[in-house]
């Protein structure tokens, strides 16, 4: 796969094998909604890489797979499987979906997502995050330490967990009126916070 630049997987590929594009110089690769599992370093070291979109039907994802994608810039993805998922996660940022892949900046979470799991995108280096409005729940660290300065909840989300945007470098957000719950420390140590606004009552009107 070595000088490799944009590419379209065919729809008859079901699964993605360890290390199957490891070091080539793809840019571009759409992952199509036939894929079912991505197994791991099967992106590694794909230096050119800047843009990815993985489809809807992506079940498993396997360590490191993006890892020293050092030009990974857009990531759009439509597998709820994948992002519901909760995570574990250690001081090597081993365990988070993209694992080893330090440089992301805009994440596009797209219609088939309902929910993102605990610290799926934690220690990420988004700055911009776009959610479907089927996204209904948000997980525990789901984006701690991720550096978002810009994000667009969905407006039927439902429950924020804890430290769900912890350290993040939001300047403003907006609560939907839909959030029925917040939970402690969702927003600590988010320093450049500046601005809330806050549309739903039932969050406002807690007794906390």
């Amino acid at each position: 796969m070595y000088g490799c630049n944009g590419t379209i997987i065919p729809s008859s590929v079901t699964s993605i094998g360890n290390s199957a594009f490891l070091g080539s110089g793809i840019t571009s690769i759409v992952i199509p909604d036939e894929v079912t599992s991505i197994e791991s370093n099967a992106f590694g070291k794909c230096k050119a890489l800047s843009y990815i979109y993985i489809g809807k039907s992506v079940e498993s994802i396997g360590y490191y797979v993006f890892s020293e994608c050092d030009n990974l810039k857009t990531v759009e993805i439509n597998s709820n499987a994948i992002v519901s998922k909760n995570y574990n996660f250690n001081e090597s940022n081993v365990g988070s979906l993209f694992d080893g892949a330090f440089n992301i900046e805009e994440l596009i979470i797209g219609d088939e997502v309902t929910s993102i799991g605990d610290c799926a995108f934690i220690d990420c280096n988004l700055t911009s995050v776009k959610m479907s409005d089927n996204v209904t729940t948000i997980g525990n660290s789901a984006f701690r330490l991720s550096r978002l300065s810009s994000v667009k909840l969905s407006n039927n989300l439902t429950y924020i967990g804890q430290w769900a945007f912890y350290g993040c470098k939001l300047s403003s957000i907006t609560i939907p009126q839909s959030v029925k719950c917040i939970h402690l420390f969702a927003f600590q140590n988010c320093n450049y916070l500046t601005k809330v606004e806050v549309n739903s009552n039932e969050v406002v009107s807690k007794r906390w």
